[in-house]
């Protein structure tokens, strides 16, 4: 502490205070707010030295979680260094519980969040494309709805970041609308089992944006034909 009384100071002290003993009661009151003072100051300097004590021990915490999460990613990295995209994909798929599985077009097909997704990489490139295929329908009969989502696909193919396109069938009398979503997936990505639920994620979201665009395009119609 950088204030502080002798013991034989603070034992005068009290005993002025208690007995009086030499000293008039202004003396004694002034004694009394000194002693109050250096008391207040003492308590202040306890508390910043355990604020200060808290603080540190809080950022040796923080440094030591940066540092686990350092490791941790270098341990991942480690762990699929070199494996080529398809086999990383499938790898990292399975350990995210998708139960990916290869098809008879030799793509992978997946689950996740409900949704049934199909995989497409090799081991020869770098990128990988997911495709959420029947993502929304349309009625080849209804003719102004497709109009809607075409419109809706036009846009949204502009602002996205995904690919959407239809496909007509012959054996179904429906639209299927198909999300793509294309990026680049190596091994020397970090948190790469994160990143690739983002990716899955935009693809939700896109899904999400074509619905509420669509609906917004039909009411807005209704309300002019009113």
């Amino acid at each position: 502490m950088i204030l502080s009384l002798s013991a034989l100071t603070r034992e005068r002290l009290l005993l002025y205070v208690i007995c009086g003993k030499g000293l008039n009661k202004h003396k004694v009151m002034e004694i009394i707010i000194v002693i109050g003072f250096i008391f207040l100051f003492l308590l202040y300097q306890l508390y910043k030295e355990q604020q200060e004590s808290k603080e540190k021990d809080e950022e040796m915490q923080r440094l030591k979680a940066l540092q686990e999460e350092k490791d941790q990613i270098n341990k991942e990295k480690e762990e699929i260094k070199d494996i080529p995209t398809r086999t990383l994909l499938i790898k990292i798929l399975e350990e995210m519980d998708c139960q990916p599985e290869v098809d008879e077009d030799d793509r992978i097909r997946f689950q996740y969040q409900g949704v049934t997704f199909l995989a497409e990489a090799t081991n020869e490139g770098r990128f990988a494309s997911i495709i959420w295929p029947w993502c929304h329908r349309v009625s080849l009969l209804d003719i102004e709805e497709f109009s809607r989502v075409r419109r809706v696909l036009n846009e949204l193919n502009d602002l996205s970041g995904c690919a959407l396109f239809y496909q007509e069938y012959k054996d179904v009398e429906e639209r299927g609308i198909h999300i793509r979503k294309h990026f680049i997936f190596t091994s020397d990505i970090p948190r790469i089992n994160e990143y690739l639920r983002a990716m899955i994620g935009m693809l939700f979201r896109t899904q999400n944006e074509l619905e509420i665009r669509v609906e917004k395009l039909r009411l807005r119609e209704e309300e002019t034909h009113i």
